[in-house]
């Protein structure tokens, strides 16, 4: 490797470990990504509470539907915590965004495979 490709990657990972480390975020972008997650989380949640409660065929589920409402309460938490933090790293910050993304999207793909009560 040549001294310049060598400095070009050392700049290029000085930029990337700046960017990743970084605690400031707009108090605008942080507000506007905390009610998104929120408003997912709440709608995921208050979905599947309209559909155990109205259909006759559900009211096998209410247990499941008791423990999306706990994981509804622990997933506002976190995101209670992700509007508050202000030293958070930009990379932790997007994993437990990631993660929130992720256990909603098991959330509704765990109702979609529930049956019929019969």
């Amino acid at each position: 490797m040549s001294a310049d490709s060598t400095r070009a990657l050392n700049l290029l990972w000085a930029r990337l470990r700046a960017r990743l480390f970084s605690t400031a975020v707009s108090p605008l972008r942080n507000a506007l990504n905390c009610v998104v997650l929120w408003l997912l989380v709440l709608t995921t949640v208050a979905v599947f509470g309209y559909l155990v409660l109205s259909q006759a065929a559900a009211h096998c589920w209410q247990g499941f539907f008791s423990l999306a409402l706990l994981s509804g309460v622990c997933q506002s938490a976190v995101i209670g915590y992700l509007f508050t933090a202000r030293n958070l790293p930009a990379y932790a910050r997007g994993a437990i965004t990631l993660v929130l993304l992720m256990s909603n999207l098991w959330l509704i793909l765990f109702i979609f495979s529930l049956r019929a009560c019969v």
